[in-house]
């Protein structure tokens, strides 16, 4: 039996000089994938030697007012940078899924 875990499209809803917000949806066949996922998040590979911080990054699962499971990413700080890029590395018993993300920070309208 194959277990599944996917991830949803991604929705930022944050600006330039704010605190980077971005949600996405998860999508699992099993409720034991979500409970043993380990989550981390680093620079591609190409950046990293040039780029060590991350504007503390940090991902967590929470559940919307529906009890639907998703990815938080979050900074503590503004980002003054209108771009950003990260990996995404999550992992399972059964399974991993690593995304690289590119994000472009508009200006608060």
């Amino acid at each position: 039996m194959a277990h599944a875990l996917a991830l949803g499209e991604f929705e930022l809803k944050s600006y330039l000089n704010q605190p980077l917000n971005v949600v996405i949806p998860l999508e699992f066949s099993k409720e034991s994938e979500l409970e043993e996922l380990k989550l981390s998040i680093r620079l591609p590979d190409e950046q990293a030697a040039g780029l060590q911080v991350l504007h503390n990054l940090k991902v967590e699962i929470i559940e919307n007012e529906g009890n639907q499971p998703y990815l938080k990413i979050s900074s503590k700080d503004n980002l003054h940078e209108p771009a950003l890029s990260f990996v995404l590395d999550m992992r399972w018993s059964s399974g991993r899924i690593q995304r690289n993300y590119s994000l472009l920070l508009d200006l608060k309208p």
